[in-house]
Protein backbone atom coordinates (compact mmCIF):
# COMPACT_ATOMS: atom_id res chain seq x y z
CA UNK A 1 0.00 0.00 0.00
CA UNK A 2 2.98 2.39 0.80
CA UNK A 3 4.93 1.99 -2.02
CA UNK A 4 1.87 1.90 -4.02
CA UNK A 5 1.39 5.46 -2.25
CA UNK A 6 4.64 6.61 -3.02
CA UNK A 7 5.17 5.75 -6.36
CA UNK A 8 2.08 7.98 -7.17
CA UNK A 9 4.05 10.79 -5.11
CA UNK A 10 6.47 10.47 -7.50
CA UNK A 11 4.20 11.04 -10.43
CA UNK A 12 5.22 7.16 -11.27
CA UNK A 13 1.50 6.27 -10.97
CA UNK A 14 -1.52 9.00 -12.04
CA UNK A 15 -4.49 9.17 -9.68
CA UNK A 16 -6.16 6.68 -11.23
CA UNK A 17 -4.11 3.90 -11.97
CA UNK A 18 -2.87 4.51 -7.77
CA UNK A 19 -6.81 4.57 -6.59
CA UNK A 20 -7.38 1.63 -8.94
CA UNK A 21 -4.20 -0.64 -7.42
CA UNK A 22 -4.78 0.01 -4.00
CA UNK A 23 -8.28 -1.03 -4.30
CA UNK A 24 -6.67 -4.52 -5.56
CA UNK A 25 -4.37 -4.36 -2.60
CA UNK A 26 -6.84 -4.39 0.09
CA UNK A 27 -4.97 -2.98 2.62
CA UNK A 28 -5.33 -1.03 5.72
CA UNK A 29 -5.97 2.91 5.95
CA UNK A 30 -7.52 2.31 1.88
CA UNK A 31 -10.30 4.57 2.71
CA UNK A 32 -7.84 7.36 3.70
CA UNK A 33 -5.58 7.04 0.70
CA UNK A 34 -8.04 7.47 -1.96
CA UNK A 35 -9.54 10.01 -0.05
CA UNK A 36 -6.07 11.92 0.58
CA UNK A 37 -5.54 11.59 -3.46
CA UNK A 38 -8.98 12.79 -4.54
CA UNK A 39 -8.80 15.84 -1.63
CA UNK A 40 -5.34 16.84 -3.66
CA UNK A 41 -6.83 16.21 -7.23
CA UNK A 42 -9.98 18.57 -5.86
CA UNK A 43 -7.34 21.49 -4.95
CA UNK A 44 -5.45 21.21 -8.21
CA UNK A 45 -8.15 21.56 -10.00
CA UNK A 46 -9.67 24.71 -7.97
CA UNK A 47 -6.38 25.80 -8.50
CA UNK A 48 -6.31 25.84 -12.29
CA UNK A 49 -10.28 26.63 -12.10
CA UNK A 50 -9.23 30.08 -10.35
CA UNK A 51 -5.96 30.39 -12.76
CA UNK A 52 -7.78 30.17 -15.67
CA UNK A 53 -10.85 32.47 -14.65
CA UNK A 54 -8.24 34.98 -13.42
CA UNK A 55 -6.69 34.96 -16.69
CA UNK A 56 -9.93 35.19 -18.63
CA UNK A 57 -10.81 38.39 -16.20
CA UNK A 58 -7.46 39.96 -17.14
CA UNK A 59 -8.11 39.10 -20.62
CA UNK A 60 -11.46 40.87 -20.93
CA UNK A 61 -10.68 44.37 -18.53
CA UNK A 62 -10.55 46.30 -21.72
CA UNK A 63 -14.43 45.41 -22.38
CA UNK A 64 -15.90 45.97 -19.18
CA UNK A 65 -17.39 49.86 -19.07
CA UNK A 66 -16.29 51.77 -16.27
CA UNK A 67 -19.04 52.25 -13.51
CA UNK A 68 -21.26 55.18 -12.70
CA UNK A 69 -20.37 57.61 -9.57
CA UNK A 70 -23.00 57.10 -6.57
CA UNK A 71 -22.04 60.28 -3.64
CA UNK A 72 -23.40 57.48 -1.25
CA UNK A 73 -20.68 54.97 -2.70
CA UNK A 74 -17.89 57.42 -2.42
CA UNK A 75 -18.68 58.34 1.46
CA UNK A 76 -18.85 54.56 1.96
CA UNK A 77 -15.91 54.36 0.44
CA UNK A 78 -13.78 56.56 2.70
CA UNK A 79 -14.97 55.05 6.04
CA UNK A 80 -12.32 52.52 5.19
CA UNK A 81 -9.95 54.45 4.25
CA UNK A 82 -9.97 57.07 7.14
CA UNK A 83 -11.28 54.53 10.07
CA UNK A 84 -9.20 51.44 10.57
CA UNK A 85 -7.73 51.41 13.68
CA UNK A 86 -10.30 54.27 15.04
CA UNK A 87 -13.82 52.65 14.42
CA UNK A 88 -14.96 49.53 16.23
CA UNK A 89 -17.34 48.55 13.47
CA UNK A 90 -18.44 49.70 9.70
CA UNK A 91 -21.48 49.74 8.27
CA UNK A 92 -22.34 46.65 4.77
CA UNK A 93 -22.72 48.36 1.61
CA UNK A 94 -26.29 47.02 -0.17
CA UNK A 95 -26.76 47.40 -3.78
CA UNK A 96 -30.41 46.85 -4.26
CA UNK A 97 -32.75 46.19 -7.20
CA UNK A 98 -35.35 43.80 -8.29
CA UNK A 99 -33.36 43.64 -12.22
CA UNK A 100 -30.53 42.81 -13.75
CA UNK A 101 -28.04 45.98 -13.96
CA UNK A 102 -24.66 45.43 -13.11
CA UNK A 103 -24.81 45.15 -9.22
CA UNK A 104 -21.78 42.60 -8.48
CA UNK A 105 -19.77 43.57 -11.44
CA UNK A 106 -20.07 47.26 -9.95
CA UNK A 107 -19.29 45.78 -6.62
CA UNK A 108 -16.28 43.86 -7.91
CA UNK A 109 -14.78 46.82 -9.56
CA UNK A 110 -15.36 48.90 -6.36
CA UNK A 111 -11.86 47.17 -5.03
CA UNK A 112 -10.55 45.32 -8.25
CA UNK A 113 -12.05 41.97 -9.10
CA UNK A 114 -8.65 40.05 -8.21
CA UNK A 115 -8.70 41.27 -5.00
CA UNK A 116 -12.49 40.95 -4.22
CA UNK A 117 -13.96 37.40 -2.94
CA UNK A 118 -17.47 36.57 -4.28
CA UNK A 119 -19.35 34.44 -2.26
CA UNK A 120 -22.86 33.06 -3.45
CA UNK A 121 -25.67 33.26 -1.02
CA UNK A 122 -28.92 32.18 -2.48
CA UNK A 123 -30.71 30.13 -0.38
CA UNK A 124 -27.93 29.53 2.21
CA UNK A 125 -28.29 30.54 6.04
CA UNK A 126 -24.92 31.01 6.73
CA UNK A 127 -22.32 32.22 3.73
CA UNK A 128 -19.17 30.08 3.03
CA UNK A 129 -15.97 32.39 3.74
CA UNK A 130 -13.41 29.10 4.18
CA UNK A 131 -11.77 30.73 0.73
CA UNK A 132 -11.65 34.28 2.43
CA UNK A 133 -8.11 35.52 3.40
CA UNK A 134 -7.04 38.94 4.57
CA UNK A 135 -3.53 39.00 2.54
CA UNK A 136 -5.10 38.13 -1.18
CA UNK A 137 -9.01 39.64 -0.72
CA UNK A 138 -9.57 43.33 0.32
CA UNK A 139 -13.57 43.08 0.09
CA UNK A 140 -16.16 40.71 0.11
CA UNK A 141 -19.37 40.91 -2.63
CA UNK A 142 -22.53 38.46 -0.96
CA UNK A 143 -24.06 37.90 -4.42
CA UNK A 144 -27.85 37.24 -3.84
CA UNK A 145 -28.03 37.21 0.38
CA UNK A 146 -31.27 38.53 1.42
CA UNK A 147 -32.23 40.56 4.65
CA UNK A 148 -32.77 37.22 6.27
CA UNK A 149 -29.43 36.16 5.70
CA UNK A 150 -27.82 39.33 7.28
CA UNK A 151 -30.23 39.35 9.99
CA UNK A 152 -29.22 35.61 11.20
CA UNK A 153 -25.80 36.81 10.84
CA UNK A 154 -25.51 39.87 12.80
CA UNK A 155 -22.08 39.56 14.32
CA UNK A 156 -20.61 38.81 11.05
CA UNK A 157 -21.65 41.77 8.61
CA UNK A 158 -21.38 44.22 11.96
CA UNK A 159 -17.28 43.68 10.53
CA UNK A 160 -16.20 44.47 13.94
CA UNK A 161 -12.83 43.42 16.28
CA UNK A 162 -14.06 40.37 17.38
CA UNK A 163 -13.13 37.25 15.16
CA UNK A 164 -16.40 35.64 14.35
CA UNK A 165 -16.45 31.50 14.66
CA UNK A 166 -18.43 30.04 11.64
CA UNK A 167 -20.03 26.17 10.73
CA UNK A 168 -20.45 25.72 13.97
CA UNK A 169 -21.85 22.04 15.11
CA UNK A 170 -21.90 20.36 18.48
CA UNK A 171 -18.68 18.22 18.01
CA UNK A 172 -17.08 21.85 16.07
CA UNK A 173 -15.19 19.11 13.63
CA UNK A 174 -15.95 21.45 10.67
CA UNK A 175 -15.82 25.25 12.07
CA UNK A 176 -13.35 28.08 11.08
CA UNK A 177 -12.80 31.57 12.50
CA UNK A 178 -12.72 34.85 9.98
CA UNK A 179 -12.04 37.98 11.33
CA UNK A 180 -13.22 40.65 9.24
CA UNK A 181 -12.09 43.92 10.97
CA UNK A 182 -12.48 46.39 8.28
CA UNK A 183 -12.92 44.49 5.49
CA UNK A 184 -15.51 46.15 2.96
CA UNK A 185 -18.70 43.50 3.11
CA UNK A 186 -20.83 44.65 -0.11
CA UNK A 187 -24.81 42.74 -0.28
CA UNK A 188 -25.55 42.44 -4.34
CA UNK A 189 -29.31 41.35 -3.90
CA UNK A 190 -32.84 41.78 -5.80
CA UNK A 191 -34.53 41.29 -2.74
CA UNK A 192 -34.26 43.54 0.41
CA UNK A 193 -36.62 44.91 3.10
CA UNK A 194 -35.27 47.33 5.71
CA UNK A 195 -38.28 47.81 7.53
CA UNK A 196 -37.29 43.95 8.51
CA UNK A 197 -35.52 44.56 11.48
CA UNK A 198 -34.78 48.37 12.94
CA UNK A 199 -30.91 46.86 13.23
CA UNK A 200 -30.42 46.84 9.20
CA UNK A 201 -30.98 50.64 8.52
CA UNK A 202 -28.74 51.23 11.51
CA UNK A 203 -25.62 49.19 10.30
CA UNK A 204 -25.71 49.47 6.28
CA UNK A 205 -26.01 51.94 3.85
CA UNK A 206 -28.76 51.17 1.33
CA UNK A 207 -28.51 52.47 -2.13
CA UNK A 208 -31.35 51.25 -4.54
CA UNK A 209 -30.51 50.87 -8.07
CA UNK A 210 -33.36 51.89 -10.65
CA UNK A 211 -30.42 52.36 -13.86
CA UNK A 212 -27.78 50.45 -15.09
CA UNK A 213 -24.35 50.49 -13.17
CA UNK A 214 -22.36 50.99 -15.59
CA UNK A 215 -21.45 54.73 -17.91
CA UNK A 216 -21.10 54.50 -22.00
CA UNK A 217 -19.34 57.65 -21.63
CA UNK A 218 -17.57 57.68 -18.72
CA UNK A 219 -13.50 58.07 -18.58
CA UNK A 220 -11.95 54.95 -16.49
CA UNK A 221 -9.97 57.51 -14.00
CA UNK A 222 -13.39 58.87 -12.83
CA UNK A 223 -14.78 55.32 -11.97
CA UNK A 224 -15.42 54.86 -8.24
CA UNK A 225 -12.70 53.20 -6.43
CA UNK A 226 -11.20 52.58 -3.14
CA UNK A 227 -7.77 53.70 -2.76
Amino acid sequence: MNTIFGLRRMYKLTDEAAKSELTRARGRGLRQMINEIEYNADRVRQEQETACRQNLEAAMQHLLKPSRIIPAVSTWLRLFQDGFGSATRFPFLVLHDASQYGKTQFARQLFGAARTLVVSCQGVKQPNLKSFSRSKHKAIVFDEADHTLILANKQLFQAGTVSILLAQSQCQEHAYEVWLYGVPLIISTNTWDATADEWLPANSILVPVDSPLWADNLPVADAPRAT
